[in-house]
C-alpha cells in the first residue's frame, strides 16, 4: 500500500511540472516558431541578427573638420620648426577624399609624412628662408612678369637633370610621387604655378598642365616643378633615401594640438642610434630644444 501511494504522489508530481512547463513556454515569447507564425517585427528582429543593416558611410566633410578643428597656426614642432594645422588637415583631406584612406589612416599618414619632411629640413635651419624668399621670387617673375617657367626651372633647378627638362615630370599617377607633393599635382590650380611647398626632398614651384577629373587609381596628371634641395645643396640628391631614413627617425617631437595627443599617445622623442655622426643635438643634452 505504501509503495502504491508513493508512486502516485511521483506522478502527481510529473503532471503537474509538465503542466506548468507547458504553460510556461505558452506565455514566453518564442523565437523558434515557424516564420508563418510570426509577426513582421519578429522577422525583422530575427533578419537584423544574421544580416544587420549595413552602416551609414561615414560622412567625409565631418571627418575632414573634424581633424585639428579649432587649431591655427602650429599644431606641433619637429626639432624646433613648427608645423601649420592647415597644411595637416590640406594632406589629410587629400589622403582621405581622394586616396580613399580611412580617417585613422589619414591622420597618421599625415602626420607622419610632415614630421619626415621637418626632420630633414631642420637639419639646415638657416637656409629654408633663403630657398623660400628665391621660390617666391621666380614665382613673382612668373605670375608678373609673364616669364617662361620652364626657363626659370632650367636655370634655377637642382634637380638632376632639370637644366635639360626643365623640369618636366610626364605623366604622374597616384602613388608615384611623396605624399605631399602628389596632393599638389592633384589639388592645386591647372595652368598656375603654385607653391612653394615643401617634401622630403626639398622646396618645390609646380606648374599642372593637364589632370584627369576622375578620382580612382586611374586618374592622372601632368606636371612640372622647380626644386631646391634642403640646405641648397645639389651634390645632396643621389643620397636622399639613407638621409631622409636617418634624420626622420632621430627627430625630436613636440605636440601642440589636443587632436595630435590622442592620436600619437605614447609619442615621445626617439634616441639617437650609436654610431651615427654629424651636426645634431647633443644626446647628453636632457633638456627640451624647444
Amino acid at each position: 500500500m505504501e509503495d502504491y501511494l508513493t508512486m502516485r504522489s511521483k506522478r502527481i508530481i510529473i503532471l503537474v511540472s509538465l503542466t506548468l512547463l507547458i504553460f510556461t513556454m505558452g506565455c514566453v515569447k518564442s523565437k523558434y516558431k515557424t516564420r508563418s507564425a510570426m509577426t513582421e517585427e519578429e522577422i525583422e528582429e530575427i533578419e537584423n541578427i544574421y544580416n544587420p543593416p549595413a552602416e551609414e558611410e561615414n560622412d567625409l566633410e565631418n571627418d575632414i573638420t573634424s581633424f585639428l578643428e579649432g587649431v591655427d597656426g602650429t599644431a606641433m614642432r619637429v626639432n624646433g620648426l613648427s608645423i601649420d594645422a592647415q597644411d595637416l588637415r590640406n594632406l589629410y583631406t587629400f589622403l582621405l577624399d581622394i586616396r580613399g584612406q580611412s580617417p585613422a589612416e589619414a591622420k597618421r599618414n599625415s602626420v607622419d609624412e610632415f614630421i619626415r619632411i621637418y626632420a630633414v629640413m631642420s637639419q639646415w635651419p638657416d637656409t629654408i628662408d633663403i630657398a623660400v624668399t628665391r621660390l617666391n621670387e621666380i614665382l613673382d617673375q612668373v605670375n608678373t612678369d609673364g616669364a617662361i617657367f620652364a626657363y626659370l626651372t632650367a636655370e634655377n633647378s637642382q634637380e638632376p637633370g632639370a637644366d635639360q627638362s626643365a623640369g618636366d615630370l610626364g605623366e604622374i599617377r597616384y602613388d608615384g610621387m611623396v605624399p605631399n607633393f602628389e596632393m599638389h599635382t592633384f589639388t592645386d590650380p591647372i595652368g598656375e604655378v603654385s607653391g612653394p611647398f615643401p617634401t622630403v626632398l626639398g622646396w618645390h614651384l609646380i606648374l599642372v598642365s593637364e589632370r584627369s577629373d576622375e578620382n580612382t587609381d586611374e586618374a592622372n596628371a601632368k606636371a612640372s616643378h622647380l626644386l631646391l634641395f634642403h640646405g641648397l645643396d645639389p651634390e645632396y640628391g643621389p643620397n636622399i633615401s639613407d638621409f631622409i631614413t636617418r634624420w626622420a627617425n632621430m627627430a625630436r617631437i613636440e605636440i601642440l594640438a589636443d587632436e595630435l595627443y590622442s592620436l600619437f599617445p605614447g609619442l615621445k622623442p626617439r634616441e639617437r642610434t650609436p654610431g651615427q655622426t654629424g651636426e645634431f643635438l647633443n644626446p647628453s643634452d636632457t633638456s627640451s630644444p624647444f
